[in-house]
């Protein structure tokens, strides 16, 4: 039983129920489900197959979601490029995938047309434009605005036709692609993370069940991984809107650990501070500052649940806070595996995982039974994961992961830069501050010049949610050993020595080279 059934199942059950709520706006489960319905059959009329892919990228609201799942209904395969990535690193993605239609915000075309460059260089501001891609339809989101290309069309009306009952849906291949995900890769090697049907629902099942998630709950959170958990039992799923109080009872928020702290403050800022059932919260070390907070402000009754995984697969296991608080050995517990989720850790300690909601392979490469994550580790005696550090440098802000090796033959591009390295400092909550240095290729170029040619050109080397947070020209690369690598502990240190305020009172695991 894939995604799409089991929310035509909650529908059956709940009609009347909310399953998505945006501020105002509003869809009930059965009007969901006639939504999708029509949303499928005008992309069939306008001439989608199935098996051909679009390019998406909307804010998720109530318009935007039942949209995608009416176009996943048809058939079709959504494919995620951030709107914010490096042109080149969009260029690459976009021609890789040969999407058939490109499915975005209108207000995203306007604002990355190439006639208002100059302003978003201004701005320091780097949007894709999504009309380059001149290969595919334009299907837009939301209302006419000025950029879209011409022929564009509007979909939202889709939502609100009647069902056109002479065209045959398609059967569904819970094997099929279903999505695909870029997360890292080099310009010319991007990697896209690609899922069925059938490995979403799986992903699904095991965080309800780990969760505890009941019909009628609300789901109180953005990503559209757990909306569709909500969706799949019958819950509502509450999109955060800003400015909006936090609903006064939550079943389930899920946030990264930057967004819980933002949900935190609004929480205590509230007359009437919100009871939730349960936190969860990944993408980030779980860090013990955290942790007593969340049960500072929303008491002893919120259960915490720190969720380890990645694109790849998601969930993978789960600790709880209580767990993590008294958890006094080396290394970051990850807690129990969940659903028929598969680890073993490898010759060299990294942890590799399988089962049923690992994705079905990485875009045009062959499948692989198991999944190398990265992360190094070992199992302790109740075969609980326990992280030791990553094998590769990565860095973590926000619900960005950041791989400075992306990023850092481009930057050497700029003139005057021999060469780039980028530093993580941690503070608290393990939110880790990006800290760029660059080389000069003239010992004797001016320092402070260079520095504001870089913070100019940087938009055109780096995803914007990756930009860092200060940039400095040192002299040379610190290097250490024979074979002269970077000493990475000396940038650590400098990095951190720019920060003398953040109170970095933890050892980072992240963006340490092993």
């Amino acid at each position: 039983m894939h995604l799409l059934t089991l929310i035509d199942e909650a529908a059956t059950k709940f009609p009347e129920q909310d399953a998505i709520r945006w501020g105002d706006d509003r869809v009930t489960y059965a009007q969901l489900q006639q939504q999708i319905a029509s949303v499928a059959g005008n992309a069939i009329r306008a001439g989608a197959k199935p098996g051909e892919r679009f390019l998406y990228a909307a804010k998720p609201n109530v318009d935007s979601l039942v949209v995608t799942l009416g176009l996943l209904r048809a058939g079709l395969t959504l494919v995620f490029v951030d709107p914010f990535s490096a042109p080149d690193l969009f260029n690459a993605r976009a021609r890789l995938v040969e999407a058939s239609f490109v499915v975005a915000d209108s207000l995203l075309y306007l604002v990355g047309h190439r006639r208002l460059a100059r302003l978003r260089a201004w701005r320091n501001l780097n949007i894709c434009d999504y009309s380059t891609v001149d290969t595919a339809k334009h299907w837009f989101v939301g209302s006419w605005l000025p950029g879209l290309p011409k022929g564009a069309t509007g979909v939202s009306a889709w939502r609100h036709g009647a069902v056109d009952t002479t065209i045959v849906l398609p059967k569904l291949d819970g094997n099929a692609d279903a999505i695909i995900v870029f997360t890292s890769g080099t310009t010319g090697d991007p990697k896209g993370v690609v899922h069925s049907l059938a490995t979403l629902s799986a992903n699904a099942t095991g965080f309800a069940s780990r969760f505890s998630l009941q019909p009628g709950e609300i789901v109180y959170s953005e990503p559209m991984t757990l909306g569709v958990v909500a969706l799949a039992t019958g819950a509502t799923w509450v999109i955060p809107k800003k400015g909006e109080e936090i609903p006064e009872e939550v079943g389930v928020l899920f946030a990264v650990p930057t967004e819980v702290l933002q949900h935190l403050d609004n929480a205590e800022s509230q007359k009437k501070p919100p009871r939730v059932r349960v936190l969860g919260t990944g993408g980030a070390p779980v860090l013990p500052s955290l942790i007593k907070r969340i049960g500072a402000v929303l008491g002893s009754e919120t259960l915490v649940l720190a969720v380890y995984g990645m694109t790849e697969m998601l969930p993978v296991a789960v600790a709880t806070g209580e767990e993590k608080l008294s958890y006094s050995l080396s290394g970051d517990l990850l807690g129990e595996h969940i659903g028929d989720t598969k680890v073993r850790i490898s010759a060299d300690r990294e942890i590799e995982v399988a089962g049923s909601g690992l994705m079905t392979r990485y875009f045009g490469r062959e499948p692989s039974v198991w999944h190398p994550t990265g992360d190094l580790g070992r199992l302790d005696a109740d075969g609980r994961i326990v992280m030791l550090g990553r094998k590769k440098n990565m860095l973590i802000r926000g619900n960005m992961n950041i791989y400075p090796s992306l990023y850092e033959p481009g930057i050497t591009k700029i003139s005057g830069v021999a060469d780039a390295v980028i530093v993580g400092v941690p503070n608290e909550y393990g939110d880790d501050r990006v800290v760029l240095f660059v080389i000069p290729a003239d010992k004797g170029a001016d320092e402070h010049r260079l520095q504001l040619l870089v913070e100019k050109e940087i938009v055109h080397h780096m995803d914007v949610a990756a930009l860092p947070d200060l940039i400095r020209v040192i002299k040379s690369m610190p290097v250490s050993g024979r074979s002269l690598k970077r000493n990475m502990t000396e940038l650590a240190a400098l990095a951190k020595a720019l920060f003398p305020d953040e109170a970095a009172t933890h050892e980072s695991i992240q963006g340490k080279s092993q």
